[in-house]
């Protein structure tokens, strides 16, 4: 519609600038209508390219090939899995077991890694809840009874050693020392 068309007529000026306002109006109505289907129009073919783009990148895949991989990575991540956690719990077990025989005395340090190593394959089982060794104080009896050299006797004195007197200084048995620091050697 033109202004012209309006004018021959006859129609006043303030009808016909009412009648052009209201025909801009819906033609601008129209013009978003038209502006939000070309927007979905581009939309729908960018996501129909891209999923053709997808679809060739799967052309000339075995399927049957995919799925065995599929179920190989499977197998693999349960095996990881599998020995992770048997690692974590022999971890969990060795520390158990070194807690557990802190409460005995050796008489070395060997014969307590000796006692760790004959305690962690006897296979104890590890109750989770209480977090103690099923048979663990047997197996120690019969590991003392095997072995006595490797504990300490428990009648075994404490070897002697410095004691405080009354006056508070230690009683050294009549020995006496000093330490009168490091001075630099005289010249010749």
């Amino acid at each position: 519609m033109k202004r012209e068309e309006l004018e021959a007529l006859g129609l006043e000026k303030e009808k016909i600038d009412a009648i052009m306002k209201i025909n801009g109006e819906d033609i601008e109505a129209q013009k978003k209508k038209v502006e939000a289907a070309e927007l979905d129009r581009d939309n729908a073919q960018k996501a129909l390219k891209e999923t053709q783009d997808t679809l060739k990148s799967y052309e000339g895949v075995d399927v049957k090939e995919l799925t065995g991989k599929i179920e190989e990575l499977n197998k693999q991540i349960a095996t990881t899995t599998e020995a992770s956690q048997k690692e974590m719990d022999q971890l969990i077990n060795k520390h158990a077991a070194e807690k557990y025989l802190g409460t005995y005395k050796f008489s070395s340090e060997s014969a307590k890694k000796q006692a760790l190593r004959d305690f962690l394959d006897a296979g104890l089982t590890r109750d989770k809840k209480t977090e103690t060794f099923v048979g663990a104080d047997d197996f120690m009896k019969k590991m003392k009874e095997s072995d006595p050299a490797a504990f300490v006797a428990e009648d075994t004195p404490t070897p002697p050693g410095f004691t405080t007197g009354q006056t508070g200084k230690p009683d050294t048995g009549g020995m006496s020392f000093s330490f009168n620091g490091v001075r630099e050697k005289p010249k010749e």
